[in-house]
């Protein structure tokens, strides 16, 4: 996601960074714990911001989630 220009999704795209942000953040804090912490962000959620986008432009830039989760046909 960082790096792509998507009109219209700058808040899609910071709210997504900040949950990873937020988790890298609790994993430092958790460590000395031997707690892991882990957000699962597989895909794009569909919300009013992403439904102009068409279901090709949606695989094209955010993939199918099966890639994600290392599942493939």
């Amino acid at each position: 996601m960082i790096g792509l220009s998507i009109p219209g999704m700058s808040h899609y795209i910071a709210s997504k960074m900040g949950i990873i942000g937020f988790m890298r953040g609790l994993a430092n804090d958790v460590a000395d714990d031997v707690i892991t912490a882990t957000a699962v962000l597989l895909r794009l959620t569909n919300t009013l911001a992403t439904a102009p986008q068409s279901e090709e432009q949606k695989r094209a830039t955010w993939g199918t989630g099966d890639q994600a989760a290392g599942r493939t046909s």
